[in-house]
């Protein structure tokens, strides 16, 4: 028997809701971003090649290609998918040259179901973006030398609201004396008590995870980086 009247009125109101937060959770990645000068390395969902589950995100400006075992997939409504269940990050193949002046690029969407701590991209001993789910919280870590106590690394923190389940985007901006995290166009800033006098000239690059218990889930996009002068 059809439903009618307010029965009919009801299964309507449900069915739009339905539809309406299916398409809430299926929000196109935002477009690219406006690059900045002196870019070393671009990687995005629309330069993907490969078969999964063994997928290759192209550098569009160099040669390190972000080679994924089998816990990334391509979104329908666009960026790339990492689904939590990976064991180790992907380490690129070649060391990523950084410098006291450099700028890392990334838009990203953290999985509403996500580990408490995450770690999308993380160059070591250099700088890291770190995700706390129950905060929806991003913070940017920067290893320097501490100028009072040689030979030991310090961690110079800055940190910004990022919501699960939304496209944000995240900007980072090191100098030789601060470092500043820009989402959705809200900066935070913070100096660099430490010194660069021994910062390599390049460091492992790790996509996907920075260490024990700290797997990224979630979408991210157009994750670049430029070194400026």
């Amino acid at each position: 028997m059809r439903a009618t009247g307010p029965r009919r009125w009801v299964a309507s109101l449900l069915f739009v809701s339905v539809c309406v937060a299916a398409s809430a959770q299926v929000a196109p990645a935002p477009a690219a971003p406006e690059l900045p000068a002196g870019l070393t390395a671009h990687w995005h969902s629309g330069k993907v090649i490969g078969r999964p589950p063994a997928l290759t995100v192209v550098d569009l400006v160099g040669s390190n290609h972000i080679e994924f075992p089998g816990w990334l997939s391509v979104a329908p409504e666009g960026g790339l998918l990492i689904d939590g269940t990976q064991k180790a990050g992907v380490r690129l193949a070649q060391k990523y040259p950084v410098s006291p002046r450099f700028t890392l690029g990334v838009d990203m969407n953290p999985a509403i179901d996500g580990p408490e701590h995450q770690t999308l991209v993380y160059l070591y001993g250099f700088c890291e973006l770190r995700y706390r789910a129950s905060r929806g919280e991003l913070t940017m870590n920067v290893w320097q030398i501490s100028r009072e106590e040689a030979g030991k690394q310090i961690i110079s923190s800055v940190r910004l609201p990022v919501p699960a389940g939304k496209w944000s985007r995240v900007q980072v901006v090191i100098s030789p004396e601060s470092a500043r995290l820009v989402v959705d166009g809200v900066p935070a800033e913070t100096p660099l008590p430490g010194t660069w006098e021994f910062l390599p000239t390049a460091v492992p690059l790790f996509i996907g995870f920075g260490g024990s218990d700290r797997a990224y889930k979630g979408l991210f996009n157009h994750l670049y980086f430029a070194e400026t002068r």
